[in-house]
C-alpha cells in the first residue's frame, strides 16, 4: 500500500514537472514570438528614421554647397555644422566645414576669433583624415588647415609645417587629378617657398632642417592647371598674378592683373578679389 501511494505521488510529481516544463516552454515561445514581433515592427521604423535623417543631411549639404558657390560662406558653414551635430562622421560635411572655417578665420580681424576658427578647421580636418586616411579630400583639408595655422606660428614651426603641407598637398593632387583646389594650393605653396629670401633660407637651415624643395616652374604649372579646371574662378587667376609679383616679374604681373580685372565677379567673395587685384595693380 505504501509503495502504491509512493508510486502515485512520484507519478503526480512527474506529471506536474512535465506540465511546468511545458508551461515554461510555452511562455518562452510566447516571449520569443513577442520579441520577434517587436523587432519586425520597430526595424522598419528605425530604417525609415535613418533614411529620413540621411535625406535631411543630403539636403543640407546641397544647400550648403550652393551657398558656398554664391559666396555666402558663413551660412554654408552653419549648415555643414548642423549636419555634423547629428552625424559627426559625415565625411563631406567634415572636410567642407574645415575648409570654410579656415577661410572665415583668414578674413577675421579679431585675433581670438581667428584662432578659434583655425583650431576648428584643424580639428575638422584631423577628424576627416582619421575617418578616411586615403581620401584625397581629407589630405586637401589637412594641407589647407596646416597652411592657415602657420599664420599663428613662429619661424621654426612654420618651416617644419611647410614639410607637412607638401606631404598632404601632393597626396591630394595625386588622388584628385580633376579637382582644382589641390592644384592651386600646391601652386601657391611652391610659389611662396621658392621665393623666400636668402636671409630667411639661411635662417631656416640654422634653426631647423631647412625649407623643403620647391620651384617656380611647378608653381606656375599647378596654378595654370587649377585655372584650366575652373576657368571662371577669379581667385586662381589672381593667384597667378601674385606668383609673378613674388618672382619680381612686374610687367607680366601687370598684364595678368589687367586680365583679371576684365573678369566678372560671380559672388561677393570674387568682388573682393577683384578689388584686391586693382589694389595690387595700383601699387606696382
Amino acid at each position: 500500500m505504501f509503495k502504491l501511494h509512493l508510486t502515485q505521488r512520484c507519478a503526480a510529481a512527474a506529471a506536474a514537472a512535465a506540465a511546468a516544463r511545458h508551461a515554461s516552454q510555452l511562455f518562452a515561445g510566447i516571449l520569443t514570438l513577442t520579441f520577434l514581433t517587436v523587432i519586425l515592427l520597430v526595424a522598419p521604423v528605425v530604417q525609415a528614421q535613418s533614411a529620413e535623417a540621411e535625406a535631411e543631411a543630403d539636403e543640407k549639404i546641397a544647400r550648403a554647397t550652393a551657398l558656398f558657390d554664391e559666396g555666402e560662406e558663413a551660412e554654408a558653414l552653419a549648415l555643414y555644422l548642423q549636419v555634423l551635430d547629428t552625424d559627426p562622421e559625415n565625411f563631406t560635411a567634415l572636410w567642407n566645414a574645415s575648409i570654410i572655417a579656415l577661410r572665415e578665420g583668414r578674413r577675421s580681424d579679431d585675433k581670438d576669433e581667428k584662432e578659434r576658427l583655425y583650431e576648428k578647421g584643424l580639428s575638422l580636418a584631423a577628424n576627416a583624415l582619421e575617418l578616411r586616411p586615403d581620401d584625397g579630400f581629407a589630405h586637401y583639408a589637412k594641407a589647407v588647415a596646416l597652411g592657415r595655422s602657420t599664420d599663428l606660428m613662429g619661424t621654426r614651426s612654420r618651416i617644419e609645417t611647410a614639410h607637412e603641407i607638401r606631404e598632404h598637398g601632393e597626396r591630394a593632387v595625386q588622388k584628385l587629378p580633376d579637382e582644382a583646389g589641390p592644384f592651386f594650393l600646391m601652386g601657391v605653396w611652391h610659389s611662396e617657398v621658392s621665393n623666400v629670401g636668402r636671409a630667411e633660407r639661411f635662417a631656416a637651415r640654422v634653426i631647423s632642417r631647412g625649407l623643403p624643395e620647391a620651384d617656380n616652374e611647378t608653381a606656375e604649372t599647378y596654378i595654370r592647371r587649377a585655372m584650366e579646371l575652373s576657368p571662371q574662378k577669379v581667385q586662381y587667376h589672381l593667384g597667378l598674378c601674385e606668383h609673378f609679383i613674388r618672382k619680381g616679374e612686374t610687367r607680366t604681373a601687370r598684364s595678368c592683373l589687367n586680365e583679371v580685372l576684365g573678369m566678372q565677379a560671380r559672388n561677393p567673395m570674387e568682388e573682393e578679389e577683384l578689388s584686391e587685384a586693382q589694389s595690387l595693380l595700383d601699387n606696382l
